[in-house]
């Protein structure tokens, strides 16, 4: 069962829905969840519902005012004088003397004004067709800007997002160079006083250099070495135990050339003993030379490890630094990201909202405009219908008049032969003799 706002089954409400062009599909009740849709959110449903309340609420009124204004004509009609109502309607046309009646001729209807009327209506008609269209094209026009905005939005949207990931990629990037720039710059420290000796500068620029990416231990090259220089003692060892032996296998020989073996003995014992002194004197200078040797090894490698534990601490708060420093930009950016993302949203929701406003609009516009084309059918049916209850209404007053006419027409005939055959026998009766006294009286009751 449908239900209604307002009661459609009064006849005086069907009058005024057919004069104002209304369907009863336009009065039905809805209720808010008669609005929801698949595609539509619930602020685009309170905008319809809205819409439609007030719509049927600007109906209701157009209606009540009719019935309104409909029982005030009527109210004017019955206070107006009833006699000249009575004698305008009870006048007829067979009341007037015959020589009058010529001159009433059947009312002309002003089928000019008729049809200049309609042709009015359907310029009107047709204008308000052509503005509908504009309205409908525009609001076509309005719709595809918005969708090609809304596109543009969210291409723009994305490109930033792009570019905030680049941006974010390459501050990374250049955090890391920094840092691998900065550890290298403290890795690569080597002494310039070290430069006396190639195998020194070379031992030094390895270990610099590697000292970046593996940690070369220094007790191991100090084993080395000794080991070296265990080696090298034992050579030498060797070498002058052989030169000793050979040393004396030669005054052995040459005992029989006592002068020169002595010379050659003294000589070599000189020679001996510088060379004993001599190693001596290096041994000493080697030992006292791989004593500072260690001794700077074990500074350089207390530098080295302070240089490199002040380098891993500031590699440490700088990766802490930039760590927190890219925190707060993917803060910022989500922040940002939001607040884009919002603002989109917003605009979307406001952009729907006025898509379908105007869509309603246009809605509306269509169903006026059929409203107008169903007001403008029933008084255009409603004119003909008076023009043919007008020319019936002439048709029998016609033919009234005709009979009224003929009768008349036939009751004087018959007056008229009663008055000639009444002449007739008058003048029979004044020819006779016999009967003139009889024709004087006759003539006196006619003449009296």
């Amino acid at each position: 069962m449908n239900f209604y706002v307002i009661d459609t089954s009064s006849l005086r409400v069907q009058n005024a829905m057919l004069n104002l062009g209304i369907e009863a599909s336009e009065l039905l009740k809805k209720v808010f969840e008669d609005f929801a849709a698949k595609d539509a959110n619930e602020e685009i449903q309170i905008v319809r519902y809205n819409f439609f309340k007030r719509k049927q609420q600007e109906l209701v009124r157009q209606i009540k005012e009719y019935i309104k204004e409909e029982l005030m004509r009527g109210l004017e009609k019955t206070t107006q004088s009833k006699k000249q109502e009575s004698s305008n309607n009870d006048f007829l046309i067979t009341s007037l003397p015959y020589s009058d009646r010529k001159t009433v001729q059947r009312p002309k209807l002003n089928y000019r004004g008729l049809v200049s009327k309609a042709l009015l209506e359907v310029k009107e008609s047709i204008n308000e067709k052509e503005a509908l269209d504009k309205r409908l094209k525009h609001g076509q026009e309005l719709r595809e800007k918005a969708k090609s905005a809304l596109a543009q939005s969210r291409m723009k949207f994305s490109e930033l997002k792009e570019k905030q990931k680049l941006n974010l990629e390459k501050i990374r990037y250049n955090e890391q160079t920094n840092l691998s720039k900065l550890h290298r710059g403290y890795t690569s420290i080597s002494p310039d006083y070290l430069s006396h000796k190639k195998k020194y500068i070379n031992y030094s620029q390895t270990q610099s250099r590697n000292s970046s990416i593996t940690e070369i231990s220094i007790d191991d090259q100090m084993k080395k070495y000794e080991q070296k220089m265990s080696r090298s003692k034992q050579l030498h060892d060797l070498f002058t135990k052989n030169r000793k032996e050979a040393a004396s296998k030669l005054l052995k020989r040459n005992l029989k050339q006592n002068t020169i073996i002595n010379n050659e003995e003294k000589e070599l014992t000189e020679r001996l003993t510088k060379y004993v002194t001599k190693n001596k004197t290096a041994e000493i200078k080697r030992f006292e030379h791989r004593k500072q040797q260690n001794e700077y090894r074990f500074k350089l490698k207390e530098k080295h490890d302070e240089r490199r534990i002040r380098a891993q601490t500031r590699i440490r708060e700088r990766d802490v630094f930039y760590n927190e420093r890219i925190k707060e930009i993917e803060k910022k950016m989500e922040i940002t990201n939001g607040v884009i993302e919002k603002k989109n949203f917003d605009w979307k929701k406001e952009l729907e909202i006025k898509n379908e406003l105007q869509r309603l609009k246009d809605e509306e516009a269509l169903s006026n405009a059929e409203r107008k084309k169903r007001v403008m059918k029933f008084r255009r049916e409603n004119v003909i219908e008076k023009q043919k209850g007008d020319i019936q209404r002439i048709e029998v007053m016609k033919k009234d008049r005709e009979h009224e006419i003929k009768k008349k027409m036939d009751n004087a005939r018959k007056t008229m032969r009663e008055k000639e055959r009444f002449r007739e026998i008058m003048a029979l009766l004044r020819r006779s003799p016999e009967s003139r006294i009889m024709g004087k009286k006759s003539e006196s009751f006619v003449c009296g």
